[in-house]
């Protein structure tokens, strides 16, 4: 796990779950809310009606999208850094 997680206060155990592809589970409801809607886009591209309806209670139509903003930002980013096979700690370009 990379500090950056560790000062977020990300729980190794929850990271090495969530790494292996396992499940977990957080004891805050918008935080397993965020947790399943990303684990459901991700993986079937669809959201049961249930997910949704918590979904909605837990975070609003607002927050539904700014997770699924982030979510589609950050999977733009790794695929950029993966397609130029950009190193871990690599750094940035000089300017």
């Amino acid at each position: 796990m990379s500090g950056a997680a560790r000062k977020s206060g990300c729980q190794p155990k929850r990271s090495r779950r969530s790494s292996a592809g396992l499940q977990t589970s957080f004891s805050d409801d918008r935080e397993q809310v965020v947790y399943e809607m990303a684990m459901a886009l991700a993986n079937s591209r669809w959201a049961p009606q249930g997910l949704y309806d918590r979904a909605v209670k837990a975070l609003g139509h607002v927050g539904i999208t700014d997770v699924i903003t982030l979510m589609g930002y950050y999977t733009s980013v790794s695929m950029t850094l993966a397609f130029y096979d950009v190193p871990a700690g690599a750094p940035g370009m000089a300017r």
